[in-house]
């Protein structure tokens, strides 16, 4: 998928900094809380709460930068393997800092996205940003601040995904907004695309940095997501009482009378927001999620003529 060209935003500089500041009812759920639970492949709204509110994006705007960087690699032919120089002041930006990245440092593609992946690492996030903003900005015979071109292509995508109501300000998270049901298209997408999957369902992962002093020193990462694994749940992210869910079916295998058979592949997108215990009500969304999903498959997925039970 090639993403549509776009024009340089007019970003401020000071995107790094802003980041810093950045079913029935249950016991729970809160008053404030958001969801919306769909089946991926059709797209199928199974469950909702509030699922138009706007929120800030927060660490979920790394969905997005994990997604641009893939895309781009893929069409440019460069390798994750590929090793990025760590540039000044991302260090000193008081963002999360896994791997303590310090200027001059060095890191491939694939374990800076792990580590975004794994632990919404902000300063791999940059890095990551840095590296591909310079080089669109070069493809196109420009000059300018690579954060904002990256930041660009982050917005590009969201209007590819008619993500109307969200704006990204910055590679790392920071004070973008977005709506429930925008996340659950960026979710949806990133699922769906380049790989992405085996990136966020890492339970733990070495990655490798070259310090500036030429050693290379081995670091463990550990998945935020505690709910990996249980209940098919594989990824995407988690941040506060925020999560963005994705729970994994075996495809359901219809038999036809001319001997073919029908697949039809099932996979969950949960997303919550608000919630009082993040964790807990995820798994009773995924539980009620596919309690709605097989009434919907019994009834022999019907649609209604208008569609508004898609997400479009």
């Amino acid at each position: 998928m090639k993403l549509p060209r776009l024009s340089l935003s007019i970003l401020s500089i000071s995107a790094i900094s802003l980041i810093i500041s950045s079913l029935a009812l249950s016991p729970v759920a809160s008053a404030q809380e958001g969801y919306i639970v769909l089946e991926r492949h059709s797209k199928r709204v199974l469950l909702a709460q509030n699922s138009e509110q706007v929120v800030n994006t927060g660490s979920f705007s790394q969905l997005a930068t994990a997604k641009v960087v893939l895309d781009w690699a893929k069409l440019s032919n460069t390798p994750l393997s590929t090793m990025m120089i760590v540039p000044s002041g991302i260090s000193n930006a008081g963002l999360r800092n896994s791997l303590s990245l310090q200027t001059g440092d060095q890191i491939s593609m694939r374990d800076a996205l792990y580590s975004l992946s794994l632990n919404q690492d902000s300063t791999s996030a940059l890095v990551l940003a840095d590296y591909v903003g310079k080089h669109l900005l070069a493809k196109r015979g420009r000059g300018g601040n690579p954060y904002n071109a990256f930041t660009a292509e982050m917005n590009n995508l969201a209007s590819y995904l008619k993500m109307k109501s969200t704006r990204f300000k910055s590679p790392a998270g920071g004070l973008g907004k977005t709506r429930i049901s925008d996340l659950a298209k960026l979710a949806s997408y990133a699922l769906k695309k380049e790989g992405y999957d085996f990136y966020m369902k890492q339970k733990t992962r070495s990655v490798t940095v070259k310090r500036v002093s030429g050693a290379n020193q081995a670091l463990r990462l550990t998945n935020t997501n505690n709910l990996l694994g249980s209940m098919s749940i594989s990824g995407l992210m988690v941040e506060g009482s925020n999560a963005v869910m994705a729970a994994n079916k075996g495809n359901v295998v219809k038999r036809l009378a001319d001997g073919r058979a029908e697949v039809t592949p099932r996979q969950l997108v949960v997303v919550n927001f608000g919630s009082v215990n993040r964790d807990a009500r995820a798994q009773q969304l995924i539980t009620s999620g596919w309690q709605a999903y097989e009434t919907w498959r019994a009834q022999g997925f019907p649609r209604s003529a208008d569609g508004k039970e898609f997400l479009k």
